[in-house]
């Protein structure tokens, strides 16, 4: 089972961090929806928790409600790193997945359609050779 506890304690979510800065600024939901071209909706969701803080929202946030930068990115970091690097991970095993199958077709056609055995990988390398000499 993999640890999805934060890297560190969370004592504040930044949800709730960015809706306290909010009620004290001049900052509405309709002020950072334009900034973001997105909807009050969508502020207002980040706000209440239900929806992340987008990571790239987060500086042009940090500026509307008057707060340092760095230190809403480590909030927001802190909640979400496992949900990040599960994404990337799913990324690269999707991209070497289809590199993988590029590969197979690769060398379906150059074994006449046939997917080569694994154990004659010998053959097919200098088949692979040959073709690259002529």
């Amino acid at each position: 089972m993999v640890n999805k506890t934060p890297l560190r304690p969370i004592e504040r979510t930044s949800a709730s961090f960015i809706d306290d800065m909010m009620t004290k600024t001049p900052c509405s939901n309709e002020e950072l929806a334009d900034t973001f071209d997105t909807t009050a909706e969508v502020i207002a969701a980040i706000r209440a928790g239900t929806l992340p803080v987008p990571l790239a929202w987060v500086p042009r946030i940090a500026y509307a409600i008057g707060f340092d930068n760095g230190s809403l990115m480590r909030m927001a970091l802190d909640e979400q790193w496992f949900d990040s690097i599960m994404a990337i991970a799913r990324t690269l095993v999707w991209e070497q997945g289809e590199i993988e199958r590029d590969l197979l077709d690769f060398f379906a056609e150059l074994n006449h359609g046939q997917v080569p055995d694994v154990d004659d990988g010998s053959r097919h390398w200098e088949r692979i050779q040959n073709m690259f000499r002529a």
